[in-house]
């Protein structure tokens, strides 16, 4: 594991058969390996088949150092059972670019890509991820992910 400081920020939230990640900022090679290793501490509990909602609006890519520990993450996800991911970021070529370089084995589980977290949750409760539900942004009860969003705002 590498030893550089800390780049970037990441939060983890496991609900059910959901684990939820939201990223921040540039990720350099020590944030990527520290998420990966949590990321299978908290969802060593999951039993397949699982989901995974990726917030990726306060991401700003990664150095190419990083990308290593997110593709063995990624195998690590497939032999889990991960079956279904929803992300959700503004259209970027660049990210999609990196995305795609860090993530090439999408055959084994069903994407798709959103613009708002609200369609993430909804799409991801009609595959059978009822834990999604909890995510729903309402009038007048914020969700725990609307909240992270006001605050890293």
């Amino acid at each position: 594991m590498s030893t550089e400081p800390l780049h970037g920020d990441y939060q983890l939230y496991l609900l059910d058969n959901l684990l939820i990640a939201s990223a921040q900022g540039a990720w350099n090679q020590a944030v990527s390996e520290h998420f990966a290793e949590d990321f299978k501490r908290i969802g060593q509990s999951l039993a397949a088949p699982w989901a995974h909602l990726v917030l990726l609006e306060q991401w700003e890519l990664a150095v190419p150092e990083a990308e290593l520990a997110i593709s063995e993450l990624q195998q690590w996800c497939i032999q889990t059972g991960m079956s279904h991911v929803a992300q959700v970021f503004s259209f970027s070529p660049l990210k999609q670019y990196q995305l795609q370089r860090m993530l090439p084995a999408e055959q084994h589980y069903t994407k798709q890509v959103f613009l708002e977290v609200s369609n993430a949750t909804q799409w991801l409760s009609q595959q059978g991820f009822e834990a999604a539900k909890s995510f729903e942004l309402t009038d007048n009860k914020p969700s725990m992910i609307q909240r992270h969003f006001d605050k890293v705002a």
